[in-house]
């Protein structure tokens, strides 16, 4: 697709920072960031979305704007693997919402001068993309999903997962190859959410992350209440940790259910421990041993609230961690992002949104 000429910035930022527009969603900052760099948020309000950086002060240095529409959400601001290339997710007008409620999207990766916008190459067609995750390295390359059922009729969410370089799909994933996933959806009697819906979205794919060991591809999926490594060149699942018939022996405080944002962090794997209904979240790492088929409890921070879907987590440098708070049924606990001690737990940084909503964090230190 032919290059064209991004957006203009709202402001080159500086250390104090830009005034926000006049209807920019309403926050109010605690404490100071702990570590300098630029602080990547997507969010949105009744009418405009937003994509915004911020300082370590809680500043806002950067935005673009956009006005709410039936099309128009934007999603997973990330920067991507190359310098300065950035990408986030865009309600797409192709098709129709998936079965599972998930908003269907296009991708958008852009620099200071070029966007270019993407869809998905299944089976010879273009269709949207999975609005969760997305995992760019540079322009023309990249990792996407989409959940198929909205296209042909299917009853379940089947998931393909591809990797693209300069057009060329290197690899494909195919859930519906793999027919006893169907049955390892994980549901408890007692959890609301597990109902015919997470049955028919059996897998519902919400992170991806690049394993530095081997350069495979970890995928966590909510209903399986699992993370599947994918081979970077043949598609094929290599194991599955955690649901219905692991293939690890799992600590039991190492347990995880309907995770959030996977990440590999000095050779131990991050992520956000959902948990169940009504239950405390957590920031949780496991120390994975491939060989034994082991995983074994490393470290958790528990969060004083219940993060019923979303929710991400980043480790700093330092050992802290940045928050994002997800969806939570705790009224008391606004939307937004924080900071936490590594070692105490205590909060650092918060950052309250009042009438703004956001899902996703990622942050650029300063060098």
């Amino acid at each position: 697709m032919a290059s064209i000429v991004f957006f203009l910035l709202a402001g080159c930022g500086n250390e104090i920072g830009i005034d926000p527009p006049n209807d920019f969603p309403k926050y109010i900052t605690t404490g100071k960031l702990s570590t300098p760099g630029k602080y990547l948020i997507s969010l949105f309000s009744r009418d405009k979305v937003y994509l915004t950086q911020f300082n370590e002060k809680g500043n806002l240095i950067w935005y673009k704007e956009g006005d709410v529409s039936e099309h128009m959400r934007w999603s997973d601001y990330h920067s991507a693997e190359k310098e300065g290339v950035y990408y986030y997710l865009e309600n797409s007008i192709v098709g129709n919402s998936n079965k599972n409620g998930s908003t269907v999207t296009k991708l958008i990766v852009f620099d200071e001068n070029n966007m270019e916008e993407y869809f998905y190459n299944y089976k010879g067609k273009e269709l949207p993309i999975d609005c969760h995750e997305a995992l760019v390295f540079d322009f023309d390359h990249y990792i996407i999903a989409s959940t198929l059922d909205t296209y042909d009729g299917r009853d379940y969410c089947d998931t393909v997962i591809q990797e693209v370089k300069d057009g060329e799909i290197l690899w494909e994933f195919s859930s519906e190859l793999y027919p006893r996933l169907k049955d390892e959806v994980f549901t408890k009697d007692d959890n609301s959410i597990s109902n015919q819906n997470i049955k028919n979205d059996y897998m519902h794919v919400n992170s991806f992350a690049i394993d530095p060991s081997d350069n495979n591809l970890l995928v966590s999926f909510r209903n399986q209440c699992s993370i599947i490594k994918i081979n970077r060149k043949t598609g094929e699942p290599m194991w599955k940790l955690g649901g219905n018939n692991s293939d690890f022996k799992i600590q039991k405080k190492a347990e995880f259910h309907y995770q959030h944002s996977i990440s590999v962090v000095d050779g131990k794997l991050l992520l956000i421990d959902n948990g169940y209904v009504h239950q405390c979240s957590r920031v949780l790492e496991l120390k994975i041993n491939e060989e034994k088929r082991e995983a074994l409890f490393v470290k958790e921070i528990e969060l004083p609230y219940y993060i019923v879907s979303f929710g991400e987590v980043i480790k700093l440098d330092n050992g802290n961690y940045l928050v994002q708070r997800g969806q939570s049924y705790s009224l008391d606990i606004p939307n937004g992002f924080e900071e936490i001690d590594g070692e105490t737990g205590k909060l650092v940084f918060s950052m309250d949104f009042s009438n703004g909503f956001t899902n996703w964090i990622d942050f650029i230190p300063e060098k």
